[in-house]
C-alpha cells in the first residue's frame, strides 16, 4: 500500500507547483488538494489494521504508550525543526507571542507559518483517538450480531460526520479552533481507512478475480476524472461541491484500495510496488512539508519571467519546484527523519 502513499504526495505536489496553461489538464491537476485525504486514509488503515491484527494485546498500557511514542518520533522532529527554520527565514518569531507559539508547537493552534501543516494538527487528533475507536470496534464485532454492530458504528459515524459537513459547507470553521474544524469535516477519511482494515483482517482468505477488480479500479478512476472536470466545466451546482466532492473522492480511493488489496496480485500491486513509487513513499513526509515554501521561493524566481509567455513562467515554477522538492526532501529524510526514526530507546524493547 506504500504506493498510494506515492501517489498521493504526487497529486498535492503537482497541484501547488501548479502547471495551469491548459485547461482539461489545470482541471486534472486543481483535485490535486485531495490527496491530503489519501494520506488521512492511508494513516487510518496502516494504523488500525496493526491494533486489529494484535487483537486485545495491543490495547496494554505499555503497547498503548509505545504506540503515541512512536507518533510522535515519525512527526515531531521534521515538524519542529522545518517550523523553527521557517520562522527563522521569515523572521516571524516576534510576530507571535510565547503562548501562540507554544500551542502551535503542542498541535494546537496553527499559525499557517507553512500552509500545509494543518493536516499534522488534524493526524495528531486522530492519533489520540484511534486507540479508543478500534477498542469499541473490537468489542462490538464480538457479539452474536458483531458484523452489524460494527456496519452500523461506521454508519452512525460517517452520516453524523457528513451532517456535520453539510451543516458548515459555504460557511467554514465559523467561531472554532479552524483545527478541530478540519479534523471534524475530515473524519470520514480516517473512518474510510478504518472499514478498510477492519474488512481487510475479518475477509484474510478472500481473493478478488484480477478481471473484476480491474474494472472496478477502471471504474473508480473514471469517476474521478469526471470529479476533476466538474470543479472547471460546473456539470453540478457550485454551492454543493463543497459538500460532495470530498466524501466521493473519498469513497472512490477506498473502492480503489480495497480492489488492490484483495486482488492480492496482478499489474496494480506491481506498479504500486515499484522501486521507484516506494522510494517516493519513503521520503513523502519529507516532500509534503518542503514543497509549499520550495513552491513559494520558486514563484520569485519565475516572477523574473512574468512578461514572457505563460507557458515558460509556469514550466519554470513547475520543473523548479517539483525537482527542489525531491532533492530537499531526500536530505530532509536522510539527514531529519531516518536518524530519529531508527534511533532505539530502552523503554521500548518490549515492542
Amino acid at each position: 500500500m506504500d504506493g498510494f502513499r506515492a501517489i498521493a504526495v504526487i497529486q498535492v505536489v503537482v497541484f501547488h507547483a501548479g502547471f495551469y496553461v491548459w485547461k482539461p489538464l489545470t482541471a486534472l491537476i486543481s483535485i490535486g488538494f485531495l490527496g491530503v485525504q489519501l494520506f488521512f486514509i492511508l494513516s487510518a488503515f496502516l494504523l488500525s489494521l496493526q491494533f486489529f491484527q494484535k487483537g486485545t494485546k495491543g490495547f496494554k498500557p505499555a503497547v498503548i504508550g509505545q504506540y503515541f511514542f512512536r507518533r510522535l518520533q515519525r512527526i515531531y522532529p521534521l515538524f519542529f525543526i522545518s517550523s523553527l527554520l521557517l520562522l527563522g527565514i521569515y523572521a516571524a518569531f516576534d510576530d507571535f507571542d510565547r503562548a501562540t507559539l507554544l500551542e502551535y508547537f503542542l498541535f494546537w493552534r496553527d499559525i499557517k507559518i507553512n500552509a500545509v501543516i494543518w493536516s499534522l494538527f488534524v493526524e495528531m487528533r486522530f492519533y489520540l483517538l484511534l486507540p479508543l475507536l478500534t477498542g469499541m470496534i473490537l468489542i462490538l464485532q464480538n457479539s452474536s450480531v458483531g458484523k452489524w454492530l460494527v456496519g452500523m458504528f461506521f454508519m452512525i459515524g460517517l452520516i453524523l460526520v457528513y451532517a456535520y459537513r453539510w451543516h458548515t459547507h459555504g460557511i467554514g470553521a465559523g467561531s472554532i479552533n479552524y483545527t478541530n474544524y478540519a479534523t471534524l469535516v475530515n473524519a470520514d477519511s480516517f473512518l474510510w481507512g478504518i472499514v478498510i482494515a477492519w474488512l481487510y483482517v475479518k475477509n484474510p482468505g478472500f481473493v478478488l478475480p484480477g478481471r473484476t477488480g480491474n474494472i472496478l479500479v477502471w471504474t473508480f478512476i473514471i469517476i474521478l476524472l469526471i470529479i476533476s472536470m466538474d470543479r472547471f466545466y460546473n456539470f453540478t451546482p457550485a454551492s454543493l461541491r463543497s459538500f460532495w466532492m470530498i466524501p466521493l473522492y473519498n469513497i472512490c480511493f477506498t473502492g480503489m484500495m480495497l480492489s488492490v488489496l484483495f486482488m492480492r496480485k496482478g499489474w496494480w500491486n506491481s506498479m504500486l510496488s515499484a522501486k521507484w513509487m516506494l522510494f517516493l513513499s519513503t521520503i513523502s513526509y519529507s516532500v509534503y512539508v518542503w514543497h509549499l515554501p520550495i513552491r513559494n521561493w520558486m514563484d520569485q524566481v519565475a516572477g523574473y519571467f512574468a512578461d514572457s509567455p505563460q507557458t515558460l513562467f509556469y514550466s519554470i515554477r513547475f520543473i523548479g519546484t517539483c525537482s527542489l522538492t525531491i532533492i530537499i526532501g531526500m536530505l530532509s529524510y536522510y539527514i531529519i527523519e531516518k536518524p530519529f526514526l531508527h534511533r532505539k530507546f530502552r523503554f521500548l524493547k518490549g515492542e
